[in-house]
């Protein structure tokens, strides 16, 4: 076995947070206290609302058209909910969190779940003796949940509103966000 095979091997995906595992150690929530770092020095600079919207925006831009042709090509023919959890799955698997529908409401919904952002600004506010959180962090996540959405409905870019209503990183149990077609 070559060192890429016994790698492969140890390398493991947990299901529910969706971090990244070398063995029993947690390598990856998907850079987590790192982007912390940038949202909270966008936040600093630019204030809450310009920050959220400029991660937010910058995600669905930048991973609209990778997922675009992902999702045509493994969920053709299938059910919205389903293509959702396939949608779902690869985030899970690249380490951007675990997300679950939670309602289809109309064209919108709401979906729940936990985030690499979350963990990771809890982890630094604690590191570093940030103030508690009192608005929601997850700008990153509501990018991706806004790609999905307008991808498998077949929506240009930013024809979809996601707020995030619920976050771990203010003390929530689990991040909850809204999803509206504009």
């Amino acid at each position: 076995m070559g060192i890429r095979d016994e790698m492969i091997s140890i390398l493991k995906i947990n299901d529910e947070n969706g971090s990244v595992m070398f063995g029993p150690v947690t390598v990856a929530y998907h850079c987590d206290t790192f982007n912390t770092r940038i949202i909270k020095g966008f936040e600093d600079t630019l204030g809450y609302e310009h920050a959220r919207e400029l991660v937010l925006t910058t995600t669905e831009i930048s991973t609209y058209d990778p997922l675009s042709d992902m999702l045509n090509a493994k969920t053709q023919g299938m059910s919205f909910e389903d293509s959702l959890k396939v949608a779902f799955d690869f985030y899970r698997v690249i380490g951007c969190g675990s997300f679950e529908l939670v309602e289809l409401k109309g064209k919108g919904g709401k979906v729940k779940g936990v985030t690499f952002t979350a963990e990771g600004w809890l982890e630094n506010e604690t590191k570093w003796n940030w103030n508690a959180r009192k608005e929601p962090v997850c700008h990153v996540e509501a990018g991706l949940i806004a790609t999905v959405w307008e991808v498998l409905n077949k929506l240009p870019k930013g024809s979809v509103s996601v707020k995030e209503t619920a976050c771990k990183a203010v003390g929530n149990p689990e991040c909850i966000f809204e999803v509206e077609v504009k």
